[in-house]
Formats: structure tokens, sequence, C-alpha cells
């Protein structure tokens, strides 16, 4: 990691996982729950401390574990070491709608959706078991590749002959496997200014949180995501079919993409094209950025070439795809008109040299 630093985080079978040692936190009491916390702490420094002093340990290994030590620029206060204990999960919501497997993987979706989720189903061991007198770890999940998917808004919610007036972002109601995916910073961020919009929905209509109009609540989360009233953003993906055209043959993919897929053409004629066509609900200036998927460095093409089509006319911009895999790369600053039919962002596969692909692009209001 930067600044020369490590994570040692769940690292083959025997880490800094106190693999089984938790169950009691959820509804322990502040006793029982100090008592966890300083059993943790014991355990990672006893376990370093074993790996750098005791003679058991094969010399080459004590060596490569005496190098590291606690960050000198972190929890300065106290002593270089955390002063949390990391709680993944304890108690979570049963509400309305509960999360599942299912959800993740797409095979089923939900028509509420307050945010999305995009990161892949996760759980560290629970627990050490033996097995035919051999010791085991059970309960690791690994399981990624899957695209973002939406979370309910009754997922949020208590059931509601329970409770009216609660709602939960973080502790939300999900399955163990489908919260490994949920639990993530940014989508707790998103649920919990979903939550807070619901909140005064509910309390300017003086109704139940169950009971809100949550096409509301999405449309004020769409169309005014900072809650103050700037231009939001625009996002045109390659599977918003009424704001794309393509001339030539395009292929569908899925992989390391943006959202939900991307498209792919060989270019051989150098005939091929792809218009992006975002709507502008208020005119001004945009920053465009298109997404470059990260394909491998033999698919990648070596120049891929735009015209951008807006207030005063046709810009043309070129772009080396290789050097900004998977991420944004700006396409300059430009002014749009209000409208749908005289904006655009085109690859031009007759300029471009080699394949094309097209994910997404993204306007931000230039500040």
């Amino acid at each position: 990691m930067p600044d020369n630093k490590y994570d040692v985080n769940n690292r083959g079978p025997l880490s800094t996982d106190m693999i089984g040692m938790n169950y009691e936190y959820p509804d322990g009491d502040y006793a029982t729950r100090e008592r966890i916390w300083q059993e943790h702490v014991d355990y990672t420094k006893g376990l370093l401390y074993f790996l750098t002093h005791d003679e058991r340990v094969p010399a080459e290994l004590r060596h490569q574990v005496s190098r590291f030590g606690w960050a000198k620029d972190e929890f300065v206060d106290n002593d270089n070491f955390p002063t949390q204990l990391y709680v993944r999960e304890a108690r979570r919501l049963n509400g309305e709608y509960i999360m599942t497997q299912k959800n993740c993987q797409g095979e089923e979706t939900v028509g509420d959706a307050i945010g999305m989720a995009a990161y892949g189903m996760d759980s560290h061991n629970c627990q050490r078991i033996v097995t035919n007198g051999m010791v085991k770890n059970e309960g690791d999940v690994e399981y990624h590749g899957f695209p973002p998917y939406p979370i309910s808004y009754k997922s949020i919610t208590p059931k509601r002959e329970e409770c009216t007036n609660l709602l939960v972002p973080v502790c939300v109601s999900a399955t163990h496997i489908a919260f490994g995916s949920i639990r993530m910073e940014p989508v707790f961020m998103v649920l919990g200014q979903s939550a807070a919009v619901a909140s005064a929905l509910a309390i300017e209509d003086n109704t139940d949180v169950q009971k809100i109009d949550v096409s509301k609540l999405r449309r004020i989360l769409k169309e005014n995501p900072y809650l103050d009233g700037s231009t939001p953003e625009i996002l045109v993906d390659d599977s918003d079919i009424d704001k794309i055209e393509r001339a030539g043959h395009w292929q569908k993919n899925f992989g390391a993409h943006y959202k939900n897929s991307y498209l792919k053409s060989a270019n051989n004629k150098n005939d091929c094209s792809f218009t992006f066509m975002p709507v502008i609900k208020k005119g001004g200036a945009y920053e465009v950025f298109f997404y470059c998927t990260a394909l491998p460095d033999q698919e990648m093409p070596e120049v891929m070439a735009f015209d951008i089509t807006g207030k005063e006319g046709v810009k043309q911009v070129e772009i080396s795809p290789r050097s900004h895999k998977g991420s944004w790369v700006s396409l300059g600053t430009y002014a749009f008109e209000k409208g749908c039919w005289n904006s655009s962002v085109r690859i031009d596969g007759g300029r471009s040299k080699g394949a094309l692909f097209a994910d997404a692009i993204i306007l931000v209001p230039a500040k």
C-alpha cells in the first residue's frame, strides 16, 4: 500500500482473524464486549510477538515478520495501535424485505431501489472445526465477478407491525452472505442519504416510513442528489438503448466493465461508430468523461477518436485508452444546450486505430 504500509488481513488459514471467538459480541453487554475487545488485542499482538520471538518459528520467518511494525503516523495517541475493534456485522434488521444472494447475483431484482451495491460476496471464516482428525476453517467465501445490483427500500424498514418510525441504513435486512457484499462504506453513505430523505418525507406526509411515496424518494435522489438544487451528473451507459446509436458490427460483452456490460467492435473496415446521446435537462458547461474498460493490452485500441457535439458545434478529441484502463478519462469541457437532440459523444472508427469499445460516458457540471 502507499507509504510503505501493508494490509495484512485474513491472509491464509492462521492470520489476524480470531476465528470463532466473537459469537457473544452482538448480544453481549458492555463488559462482555470489552472482554472480547481485549481478547482480540491480546491475540493480534500475541500472534505477531510469537512470530518474531519464539524459537519454534523458523528463523527466516521470524526475520521477515520482525521487519514489520505499527504505522508510526497512525493512532499516535494509542501507541500506534488501532482504537477500534473492526465489527463487520452483528445484529441486523429483519425487515419488510430481506436482501439475499439471489439479489447479489441478479436472480432477483427489486423495483424500489434506493442505492446500488457493487462488491463481491465476501465472508471470512466463521469457525474452526475438527474433521477426521484435521483442523478445518469453515465459512470463507470470496465470490466476485457480478455486476452492481439494486438495494430495496423495504430492506431498511422494519416490519410494519413491529415499528413504523425507524429506518436502518447500515444494519440492513440482509442475509450473512448478502451483507458481505452490501457492507461497503459508499453503499452505507447512499443508504444513509436515502434514509434521511425518506424520514423527511414521512414527517412531511405525517405517515409511517413504510407508507412514504418511494417513487418521489427515488426522483429526489436522481434529480437532486446533493440536496442543494445543483445540477446532477448525466450518465449514459451502453445499455441505455434509447440514448445510443451504433453503426457497423458491435458485440455485447461482460467482464471488467462499468455497470452491467460493454460493447466491442473489431472495426476491421474502420467504418464503425458509436454515439452516446445524453439528455441535457439544464443547459450549461459540462466536463465529459469516457470510461475506459479494463481490457487486455492486445485488445485495447492504440487511439480512440471522438466527435463531441455541443452548443459550439463539433469538436474532435483523441485519447490513448491503454494508459487509462479501468478508469474515467476526461474528453474536455463543453457547453451543451437543453434538450435531447443536439448533444452527443460519438466514437469515430475511421479516425481511431484498432478495435473499439463503448461502455459509458458521464457529464459532470463544470464548477
